[in-house]
């Protein structure tokens, strides 16, 4: 079950970064206006990328309610190795890979935020 937390930690992580990151306000770039088709492609790459690349090895649902409610309605069964235990060590590990990918975000793009009067 170690692979399936770090699946999920490395996987919101990327959610966030990439998800994240399509909405920073580019004021210091040529794409200050590329707007919703942009943000759109940004956060549809974000869900798709880290699913395709986690999913051998975890849920993917990179979402504590999401993970919650797959186990609720059995979707992530106890006779799946998914006991209560690990559900919880799975939210934990999504809430500190948004975290992270949140730090990492405003790393990357603390100029741009600087540049941002919003």
């Amino acid at each position: 079950m170690t692979n399936v937390i770090i699946g999920e930690f490395v996987g919101t992580i990327l959610l966030v970064l990439l998800g994240d990151g399509a909405n920073v306000t580019l004021n210091n770039s040529g794409f200050k206006a590329a707007g919703a088709l942009f943000i759109a492609l940004g956060w549809g790459l974000a869900v798709a990328l880290p699913a395709a690349a986690f999913s051998g090895i975890c849920p993917a649902s990179y979402n504590p309610a999401l993970t919650i409610a797959l186990f609720a309605d059995g979707t992530l069964a106890a006779a799946d190795g998914y006991t209560i235990a690990v559900i919880i060590e799975m939210i934990i590990a999504e809430m500190a890979g948004g975290f992270i990918g949140a730090v990492l975000v405003w790393v990357a793009f603390k100029p741009q935020f600087d540049a941002s009067s919003d």
